[in-house]
């Protein structure tokens, strides 16, 4: 991610007073405890750290030769979640109607608690789009990923992977082309290898 996103956060700049609340508007019991700017700076760093693991793992998926579908689909659904949290704090910044605290934000001297709401906000729907293009990305290196990848154990028959992988046994001979395998010296002459297991 860009050090863009972490502008304010990064440079230890806190626009406005430091110690300016302000209160979501949220109709809950009891009424939520005012937020400060620098528990939403706090927020946003989380936010930034959490994506930089996930676009590492986004990324070493994309440099990989071997990649299977389930790992895949694995930090798809890590990237999704992620983006569920995005949306619903953008969300709660969107309902804040700052009209209210425009008076505590004059009385500090300053108005750029306001302005610092609306970077959050401009920051938040940025790593938004970067999540949403991994996405994409992951979505197209799952599809075309026409191979599962397994490590060959002494337990294994090529009828069991069928069905593990394949949902059927009558599917094994499938595994037997894909790789070439020597049906009576399997498993003991492949253990350790990694075969290929195509999609079913």
């Amino acid at each position: 991610m860009g050090s863009s996103c972490l502008s304010y956060v990064t440079r230890g700049i806190l626009p406005g007073e430091a110690g300016t609340l302000v209160q979501p508007l949220v109709a809950t019991a009891p009424p939520p405890q005012p937020i400060s700017i620098r528990d939403w700076a706090a927020t946003l760093s989380t936010l930034a750290n959490e994506w930089s693991l996930i676009d590492a793992a986004v990324s070493s998926l994309l440099a990989t030769a071997n990649v299977t579908f389930r790992e895949v689909d694995g930090v798809m659904a890590q990237a999704r979640t992620y983006r569920r949290n995005l949306m619903e704090h953008r969300a709660l910044i969107e309902d804040m109607d700052f009209d209210l605290f425009a008076p505590s934000f004059s009385a500090a001297g300053s108005i750029s608690g306001f302005i610092w709401f609306k970077e959050l906000n401009f920051q938040i729907t940025q790593l938004l789009a970067i999540s949403g293009d991994a996405l994409d990305a992951l979505s197209k290196l799952s599809a075309s990923s026409e191979f599962e990848y397994h490590l060959v154990r002494a337990t294994d028959t090529l009828q069991n992977l069928a069905v593990r992988y394949m949902g059927s046994y009558e599917n094994w001979r499938r595994i037997v082309d894909a790789n070439a395998i020597n049906i009576a010296a399997f498993p003991d002459s492949y253990l350790g290898q990694s075969i290929r297991i195509p999609r079913s």
